[in-house]
């Protein structure tokens, strides 16, 4: 699926040490992954700027306006950031800009940045961009890259995720953009998207519901299903993310309490 192709545009700013065109061929190639993933491309054009400052996307522009950091040909870091942001796009995250619960969304969005660059270890082995120097040779750094950022996430290993998320949860609430636990969730969840990407489809209609009223993670998981729910899907998704993250037991009664 190439249509991110036409909504992606390119700022002519400081890139470094590399070409303008092969620069938009690498943001394309990676914006094709999530909206294949997705089932859609953003509702509005996406337009990518050089800064030298974290990655971020604006909030209520359209087009959208996101500005990344990488430069030259580091072209893992390009694929790395603008997949982290263009999720944040594809999950509505100005609908809803403010609530307790946005570290699930920095979570997915960490996630699809590491979905991206497997998926770009596969899309630059089959559709080496002409634009790229050498980009079937470099696919599979993509993936390399991917292992690396898993591998700074803490190890927990699944069976312990609702103890982890238990002694977590108010840190996340509270600082809703801490990578090193983003991550945790990201590299817990990867292998389930991995092995079936329609898992994707669900997290289309995060924000669309009045999240702020959302008291707990768990009625936050509740809301996602009852919206999917009333919009005739069978949710999927989110019962993946209770059964990994809830558990029984003691979990479900700290996730489930108001402290």
């Amino acid at each position: 699926m190439r249509s991110s192709d036409s909504v992606v545009t390119i700022d002519n700013g400081n890139w470094g040490a590399t070409s303008l065109s092969a620069v938009r061929a690498v943001l394309e190639s990676t914006a094709s992954v999530p909206c294949d993933a997705f089932g859609r491309a953003p509702d509005a054009p996406v337009q990518v700027s050089p800064w030298d400052q974290e990655p971020m996307v604006a909030w209520d522009l359209r087009p959208y306006r996101v500005w990344i950091s990488a430069r030259d040909t580091y072209w893992c870091q390009y694929a790395y950031q603008f997949s982290h942001e263009l999720c944040h796009i594809l999950v509505n995250f100005d609908q809803v800009r403010r609530h307790r619960h946005k570290w699930f969304e920095e979570s997915i969005c960490e996630l699809s940045a590491l979905f991206a660059l497997h998926g770009l270890s596969r899309e630059f082995q089959r559709r080496p961009p002409s634009e790229v120097l050498g980009a079937r040779e470099f696919a599979p750094h993509f993936a390399t890259y991917a292992k690396q950022v898993e591998r700074r996430a803490q190890p927990v290993l699944r069976a312990d995720l609702p103890n982890w998320l238990c002694s977590n949860i108010r840190h996340l609430e509270a600082s809703i953009t801490d990578r090193n636990l983003n991550r945790v969730v990201a590299a817990a969840l990867l292998d389930d998207f991995l092995a079936d990407k329609s898992l994707w489809r669900d997290c289309g209609f995060l924000n669309r519901w009045k999240a702020r009223t959302d008291r707990t993670f768990a009625d936050h998981m509740d809301s996602w299903n009852d919206f999917l729910r009333g919009k005739g899907f069978v949710p999927r998704t989110p019962r993946l993310v209770k059964t990994l993250l809830f558990g029984t037991g003691k979990g479900d009664r700290v996730l489930a309490s108001d402290g």
